[in-house]
Parts: C-alpha cells; sequence; structure tokens
C-alpha cells in the first residue's frame, strides 16, 4: 500500500454514507437528500472533525436514518485496510500514538498482545504514581500490612525491636526489623510474627517490640 496517497473506501454498514481512508481520515460523501415533502437536496461531503475520547482515541458520529453512532477511528481503518484472516479483537497503534490512525500504524492483535506492548505498562505505572486517589489506596493498604505486622507505615519501618537468645537472655536493641534483615538476613516478616507472639522464634532468637 502506498502511505504517502490517500485511498479512500466506503464504511461496511454506510455505503453510500461515509468512506474512511487509509490516512485515518473519515468523510461524509456527496449524495442527494429527500426530505419529507419529496423535495431532493443535493448534500455536499466534507471531513468529518473527530473527537478525543476516553484513553486517548479519536472518535467520530456516523448517522444513518434517525439512529446516530459513536464509531473509533483506528477501528474503521483496520476493518477496512488491514487483513483479519485470524479473527483477531484487538488493535494495536504500533507507534503508541492513539492519534495515528494510519494504517501502516495499526495492526489486528491478541488482548494479551495489546496489553504488553511497548511501553504501555511503564506508561500506566507511571500514570497510576501521578494518580492521587490511587497512591492513597497504596497507603492506606500499605498502613493495614504495617498494623497486622508491627509496622508503623511503609514508609517508616524504624519501629526498634529486642533481640534475646532463646534461654531468654538480652543481646541488643536495634532500630528497626530493616537493620536486623540487612545484619543478620533474617526475614521482617518473621521478626514481625515473633514480636506479635505468632511464632516463637525468628533466626534462632526471639524478638520483642521494644
Amino acid at each position: 500500500m502506498d502511505n504517502s496517497k490517500e485511498i479512500w473506501k466506503d464504511i461496511q454498514g454506510y455505503e453510500g454514507l461515509y468512506q474512511v481512508s487509509n490516512l485515518g481520515n473519515v468523510r461524509s460523501v456527496d449524495r442527494t437528500i429527500v426530505d419529507s415533502l419529496g423535495r431532493e437536496h443535493p448534500y455536499k461531503g466534507q471531513i468529518l472533525k473527530p473527537m478525543l475520547v476516553a484513553h486517548g482515541y479519536l472518535e467520530v458520529n456516523l448517522s444513518k436514518g434517525d439512529k446516530r453512532k459513536p464509531v473509533n477511528i483506528h477501528r474503521l481503518v483496520a476493518k477496512a485496510f488491514i487483513p483479519n484472516p485470524h479473527n483477531l479483537p484487538e488493535i494495536n497503534h504500533i507507534d503508541e500514538n492513539k492519534q495515528n490512525n494510519t494504517a501502516y500504524n495499526l495492526e489486528w492483535c491478541t488482548s494479551k498482545y495489546n496489553a504488553n506492548y511497548g511501553t504501555r505498562n511503564e506508561r500506566v505505572m507511571c500514570a497510576r504514581m501521578k494518580n492521587s486517589k490511587w497512591q492513597k489506596a497504596i497507603q492506606d493498604h500499605t498502613r493495614k500490612l504495617g498494623k497486622r505486622y508491627g509496622r508503623i507505615n511503609g514508609l517508616n519501618n524504624s519501629k526498634p525491636v529486642l533481640q534475646y537468645s532463646v534461654d531468654g537472655k538480652f543481646i541488643k536493641e536495634w532500630v528497626s526489623m530493616r537493620e536486623v534483615k540487612r545484619e543478620l538476613s533474617i526475614d521482617n516478616c518473621s521478626i514481625a510474627r515473633c514480636c506479635n507472639g505468632k511464632q516463637k522464634t525468628a533466626g534462632h532468637y526471639i524478638w520483642k517490640f521494644k
């Protein structure tokens, strides 16, 4: 396919009404409209102005009779210009720009392929980190875990712990479970469970919160 030349094809189900091009444009077709009195009126086709909708996609409204339907442009382009012999369900934007709906930038794919393509996962994580509601949810969840295991919260794991031998002799006071893990390689959760009475020892020592 010549990517520099614009090619137009009828939109399936809207033949004689709308066309889509390989460059991602959608237009209405020149036609004659008959009003309720039987009078004919020439209608000049035009390029439809796309709308930016949820998740960054571009969309146009297609009308047929008294029904109006919003449709994603990338889906119109793919159906008209890209073969789909395996009936794959989703369409991927190869350059990850959802507003670039040219035929050479689209490919049919599986849901798994689409979800893991390119930098999507990294972008999703960055977007979440900028979302205050998502950050609060993570902090609340971390705080609950902290209470369960004797931590103040996920950002402050500095509650002092006391180390004893198995026969009850005091050995040392540690600034935090994290310090114990770093120096003695004893798992934080095991120490916390010991401090909370869930298990007798951790790393062959008895542990208590100060």
